[in-house]
């Protein structure tokens, strides 16, 4: 019987399964060489020698389009069982992804583009639930993020305005919650504002009337941490006093008043047995000798 094998079949653009159902009793080389492969290469596996000479053989080999869109619907609604799921991800912990470290080129991000556009998203109007929202939110937690990242993302939101709603959400969540002493000491580095100018009027004062008194707002030194707040000014005699020097108008816009402001820090400072002392901007330039008095009372 004659023997039909797939350089034939491919010139009248036909696949072995499309000429097997048209002539069923035919003898079609390339299944049966198929099975043999099966049987003889069952439980076995290619040699490493064997693989990289197959690659090699493969290596830089284009597939046609018509190609491609069969392997395409080929493999269309297949679903991966959780056994080859798991097989992947632990073969991918042991061994480097053969993507890892390379980049797209500007001509193959235009083809990928091109092609998703119009394409409607598997996942759009879906909603994770709340069970893969918190795996994904304890993956993430703690996990720095470059410079470039955070630049990328600064870029990103530029110009953006956040909702009423969405800001009610970010001020619900960071309610209560304290910095670390990296965040505040990173956060003040990046606005470069401490001492401001008002403070430094205050060093000043303290300096020329000789009070014991030392300015560590500038968060460099980390013994005057205190329950994530920082005072401004210190004792550096045997009286454990801090001096808080503030514009009325930012600590109204903050704290929403200055009696909720005061009684906050006085809360937190007198739990380490802290007293503390509170001067407004007008205080000092406009009633200094009071404020002095006061001071000294306290100081001595």
């Amino acid at each position: 019987m004659f023997k039909i094998t797939n350089s034939h079949l491919r010139k009248h653009s036909l696949t072995p399964q499309e000429y097997k159902k048209k002539f069923p009793n035919s003898n079609l080389i390339s299944l049966m060489t198929l099975n043999k492969h099966k049987s003889s290469m069952l439980g076995k596996k290619h040699s490493k020698k064997t693989k990289r000479k197959l690659s090699l053989a493969h290596k830089g080999k284009v597939l046609s389009e018509e190609t491609r869109i069969k392997i395409g619907k080929s493999l269309k609604g297949i679903k991966r069982s959780e056994e080859y799921k798991q097989k992947l991800r632990n073969y991918y912990k042991k061994n480097q992804h053969p993507f890892k470290g390379k980049k797209h080129s500007q001509e193959a991000l235009r083809k990928i583009s091109e092609t998703g556009k119009g394409r409607i998203p598997w996942n759009k109007g879906r909603r994770c639930s709340e069970e893969i929202r918190n795996k994904i939110s304890k993956k993430l937690k703690g996990r720095p993020l470059s410079r470039k990242t955070r630049i990328k993302m600064s870029i990103s939101h530029k110009g953006k305005k956040i909702s009423e709603s969405a800001k009610k959400k970010i001020s619900i969540a960071h309610k209560g919650k304290i910095h670390s002493k990296k965040h505040i000491i990173n956060f003040l580095k990046s606005i470069k504002k401490s001492p401001n100018k008002f403070e430094k009027e205050c060093m000043a004062l303290f300096k020329n009337h000789n009070l014991p008194l030392k300015y560590v707002g500038d968060f460099n030194n980390l013994n005057f941490f205190i329950a994530g707040r920082v005072p401004d000014f210190v004792s550096t005699n045997d009286k454990k006093i801090i001096v808080e020097v503030f514009h009325r108008y930012f600590k109204e816009k903050q704290y929403g008043s200055v009696r909720k402001y005061k009684r906050e820090r006085t809360n937190i400072f007198s739990k380490y047995g802290w007293k503390t002392l509170f001067f407004t901007c007008e205080d000092i330039r406009l009633n200094f000798n009071k404020c002095l008095n006061i001071l000294k009372k306290e100081l001595y």
